[in-house]
């Protein structure tokens, strides 16, 4: 007979005691995608000056970014999900419209701390996009849409 899985409070639960604390790309993908709809589901609002949704959208790129770096050491850029590009190009658009208005508000310490966020993501689509000539076309062009003066600045490559 079929039993539906539910939840046991006394079933034995597996702690994984990893050495090397390596992840991979089965459990990154729906982190960073959960980060994704987040930012999605809000970015509108917040481009119109809802604070809430702004505060959320912030969140949800902060909650992505140690994933990210992991990425970035464990040299996983070129072999996890392409989609993951978009991801990272909504998560960078997010962090660069805070650039923007820390610097408007000249908040430069805050603004400093942005900025080494936004390279980091530059260096995670650069790795992606030398072994995929469609993540390199779009991130380029998708950045430069929203941040044309700045690219120089930013992208360490």
């Amino acid at each position: 007979m079929f039993e539906e899985p539910r939840f046991e409070f006394d079933a034995p639960h597996v702690v994984s005691k990893g050495v090397d604390r390596k992840t991979n790309e089965f459990i990154i993908v729906p982190h960073l995608l959960v980060c994704d709809a987040v930012i999605y589901l809000h970015h509108r609002l917040a481009r119109a000056g809802n604070v809430a949704s702004r505060e959320a959208c912030l969140k949800a790129a902060w909650r992505a970014m140690p994933v990210i770096r992991q990425v970035l050491d464990q040299n996983m850029g070129r072999s996890v999900f392409t989609y993951l590009t978009v991801t990272w190009l909504h998560i960078f658009q997010e962090f660069g419209c805070e650039y923007d208005r820390l610097q408007a508000l000249q908040d430069l310490k805050r603004a400093d701390v942005i900025l080494r966020e936004l390279k980091t993501l530059s260096r995670v689509l650069h790795e992606q996009s030398e072994y995929s000539p469609l993540a390199s076309e779009f991130s380029f062009w998708a950045l430069y849409l929203v941040f044309p003066h700045e690219l120089h600045s930013i992208f360490i490559f």
